[in-house]
């Protein structure tokens, strides 16, 4: 069955009033908070049903979805939406999206495996475009938590904490993920 529902979820509630504008870090300007009062949306999150589902939400939904949700695989999809979105439909740099992955994968809180999956995400989505932004973090990263002080020389692997091991791991596999494509 190629059969395909489409359904529209009309939200009819009140826009917050007294929201401040944030100076946005990688741009400097300031953007005005987001109109929508809806943060994101999980269509059968306990996967209930037999079939495939597939839906559309802005940029910021899923870049709020990835922050916000502590499930594992809602975050998994979040960040495989943003790679695909900025890599294959969008022409934009995705700089927000950018910046949500290298602040997810600077926290510990996430869990390690989503933590390598941003990683990667950094060097699919460092193009020529965005000024190779997730490289430069994906470095950033590398020298300020893996390096000396004057970030010449690696520091030793210390086994105490296995899961930052494979973030390690993972940023450095993700390195080769950088092309000029």
């Amino acid at each position: 069955e190629d059969q395909m529902h489409e359904f529209e979820f009309p939200c009819h509630s009140r826009v917050r009033k007294n929201v401040r504008p944030k100076r946005d870090e990688l741009t400097g300007e300031m953007k005005k908070g987001d109109s929508c009062p809806l943060q994101w949306i999980r269509v059968d999150p306990e996967y209930e049903w037999f079939r495939k589902t597939q839906f559309k939400m802005s940029e910021q939904m899923w870049i709020n979805q990835l922050e916000r949700d502590r499930d594992v695989v809602a975050q998994h999809e979040a960040i495989s939406y943003l790679v695909s979105t900025i890599n294959h439909v969008s022409k934009s740099p995705g700089y927000h999206g950018i910046q949500s992955c290298y602040k997810i994968l600077n926290e510990q809180r996430y869990h390690h495996s989503i933590r390598v999956e941003c990683a990667e995400a950094l060097g699919k989505l460092a193009k020529e475009e965005n000024k190779w932004l997730g490289l430069d973090l994906l470095v950033k990263f590398l020298k300020t938590r893996y390096f000396d002080a004057d970030g010449l020389h690696p520091r030793p692997n210390q086994f105490d904490d296995v899961a930052d091991y494979y973030v390690k791991k993972g940023v450095a596999s993700a390195l080769p993920h950088v092309c000029n494509a």
